[in-house]
């Protein structure tokens, strides 16, 4: 007879879904989502519906050693005896800053992925500051507000207007996005103001397409007209906020001729945008981590975050709510014991492995000879420099095939865990749903394998998972209740909406730590740089709804390798659809197939995110290896490339 185990996705998510697995003689024969949560609530993505189909797919089975420039299997004595004799030879020789630990989302969950920080902290391994995907949203926001929370998925239903503001939630967050139709069938209206044609567009009672990297503009406009027409909460500001007035003077040179010029919205369309705003309250700004992926990304952010505030709202923006609980994150990654000094840039991960400033890398839960930033960098920088490559990984990953050691891990389906997710509040324990199939080993198993290997005897390193949980989780929870080895969902304590705490203990408008840190204060709209032929574009990249960055290639096939042009645009270049282009920019070029659609706007080209061009090469080689000044986050968007057809 067969039984029904719970467990939650593991993936880089906003959702976090909650997963029913029914089980049969100790095999998964079905997944569904769980009706009983407050936020998934019985349906899943086109991922977590073929979650079955992954888990038996392209798997990891045994631990592998290169031998003679071949993967080859061997025992788990054999593989960490491997990587501790070359692990033990880089610290004694170039010391820890010469071996980086390497990990990012590919399995979210608190034991599996943070917990395992113990060891790299431990021997003062190279760390990154894992800024890839939304600190510099997080930085900026930190500066204004204090913190980053905002709306909670759960209050969705109760707002009168949802703005999805770059932000492609139906694809990327769709339980978000079901909460925000629950909301319009109680009479919401559903706003998206986005340049590409998305899903979330076209679903939406207004769709909003101003030009790329124009966002901060419009925002500021809106704030002009409020002040303008009198309609912000002047109480609100003079109790919960300082730098007002400032921001009063600074927006007036948005006027709307201006910022439809600039922007390429219609007059009507902005005055009609600023009315729903001032009628609609209380209103929810869904703001898109793509949108600080960019140069000068953090303007957006904060500027778009300041829309409802000025209207006397508390953070009524949403764009990440994951450091708004009360979880001592220190504790479960080791930290608190013992921290390492030496903490790298994740996006310049690629420039600094082309360096050869890294003579051993550990990676686990992610697949950066995809996915990094400048890929081929950490690519031709691995073979250039022979630096030692170790992956834990749960299949067959690019940077698992290119590896010198190679350990298998289950599936977050095999082994116990707890997922926190950064959209809605809600958490429970995650069972292991079966055993671990093949020879998988948990990354918890194989952190105090090596520990011990390495003859490390601090106490902490083999503390009990569930212990660490229930002493850093202590106080998490809204029913007062301490860690539970408990498959029920429970609701997480969060941060009051209210709570600013900068130095003034007020959002703070004119921002001092921003003028610290030599930017201006107050929000701004940045340049944007300049296209000079008729063959240059914006490029921008997203996630479709079949993957999570490189994740279920294995499962859907890998992404066709298009690059999405305008019509006008291919007519003007005489591109046909199908055709073979190059495109190119300073650091990498890549041959795409073109796809005509009027997804994209004019003068803006697209492709899927992480994706291999025609010659199996990854299209991030074009993506930069620098980062921002706030946040030190990456520059994914609106980087500038030369689009030719291949005669």
């Amino acid at each position: 007879m067969s039984k029904i185990a719970k467990t939650v996705c593991a993936r880089d998510c906003y959702d976090s879904c909650s997963m029913e697995f029914e089980i049969d003689e100790g095999k998964i024969v079905n997944v569904r989502g769980d009706k009983s949560h407050p936020i998934t609530r019985g349906f899943l993505c086109p991922r977590g519906n073929r979650e079955v189909k992954r888990i038996l797919t392209n798997r990891i089975e045994r631990p592998h050693i290169r031998i003679n420039g071949h993967l080859q299997p061997v025992d788990w004595n054999t593989a960490l005896d491997k990587v501790v004799q070359r692990l033990r030879y880089v610290l004694d020789h170039r010391g820890p800053e010469a071996v980086l630990y390497l990990t990012y989302d590919g399995n979210a969950g608190l034991i599996h992925n943070q917990f395992v920080h113990r060891l790299w902290h431990r021997i003062d391994a190279t760390l990154t500051d894992m800024a890839i995907c939304t600190t510099t949203g997080h930085t900026i926001l930190k500066m204004h507000f204090g913190e980053s929370h905002g709306v909670k998925p759960i209050e969705l239903p109760e707002q009168k207007m949802i703005v999805f503001w770059g932000f492609n939630a139906a694809v990327s967050g769709p339980h978000i996005w079901a909460k925000a139709v629950e909301a319009r069938k109680k009479g919401a209206k559903i706003i998206t103001i986005e340049p590409l044609k998305t899903v979330t567009a076209l679903n939406s009672d207004t769709w909003i397409r101003p030009k790329p990297g124009t966002d901060a503009a419009l925002a500021l406009f809106l704030i002009n007209q409020f002040f303008q027409r009198n309609a912000v909460d002047w109480q609100f500001l003079e109790k919960y906020t300082i730098g007002a007035n400032e921001l009063k003077e600074s927006v007036k040179v948005w006027t709307l001729e201006k910022t439809a010029e600039f922007t390429g919205v219609s007059p009507e369309v902005l005055l009609k945008l600023a009315d729903d705003y001032i009628k609609f309250r209380p209103s929810a700004t869904m703001i898109g981590v793509a949108l600080q992926k960019k140069n000068f990304g953090w303007e957006h952010i904060r500027a778009i975050a300041f829309v409802p505030t000025v209207l006397g709202l508390h953070r009524s923006f949403f764009y990440s709510n994951g450091q708004s609980y009360y979880i001592d994150y220190n504790y479960i990654t080791g930290a608190t014991f013992h921290k390492t000094s030496n903490i790298v840039s994740q996006v310049a991960i690629g420039e600094y492995v082309a360096q050869g400033r890294f003579d051993f890398i550990f990676v686990s839960s992610m697949n950066p000879a995809q996915t990094l930033t400048g890929a081929q960098k950490f690519v031709s920088g691995k073979e250039k420099n022979n630096v030692f490559l170790t992956v834990v990984d749960t299949h067959w990953s690019r940077t698992a095939k290119m590896a010198d050691v190679v350990l298998p891990a289950p599936t977050f389906a095999e082994k116990p865990d707890v997922l926190i997710s950064w959209g809605h509040h809600f958490t429970q324990y995650s069972e292991a749903v079966i055993a671990p199939m093949f020879e998988s080993k948990s990354e918890v198993w194989i952190m105090q394998q090596l520990a011990r290997r390495l003859g490390l005897k601090d106490w902490w390193l083999y503390e009990k998972t569930e212990e660490a949980l229930a002493k850093a989780m202590a106080n998490s929870f809204e029913d007062g209740r301490g860690f539970l080895l408990s498959p029920e969902t429970r609701a997480l304590r969060t941060k009051p909406k209210d709570y600013y705490p900068t130095g003034s203990g007020k959002i703070e408008f004119y921002s001092k730590k921003a003028l610290d840190l030599g930017i201006n204060p107050l929000p701004q709209q940045p340049p944007l740089p300049h296209l000079q032929g008729e063959n240059e574009f914006f490029l921008l990249s997203s996630a479709v709804s079949q993957y999570t960055n490189s994740q279920f290639w294995e499962v859907f096939g890998q992404p066709e390798p298009q690059l999405l042009i305008n019509p006008k645009d291919a007519r003007i270049l005489q591109i046909a659809d199908g055709q073979v282009v190059n495109v190119r920019n300073e650091f990498s070029q890549v041959r795409l197939y073109a796809k005509i659609s009027d997804f994209v706007p004019q003068r803006v080209v697209w492709f899927a995110r992480s994706i291999d061009d025609l010659d199996g090469k990854p299209v991030n080689g074009l993506i930069p290896t620098d980062y921002q000044k706030v946040g030190h986050g990456p520059f994914y968007h609106l980087n500038v490339v030369t689009v030719e057809k291949v005669i």
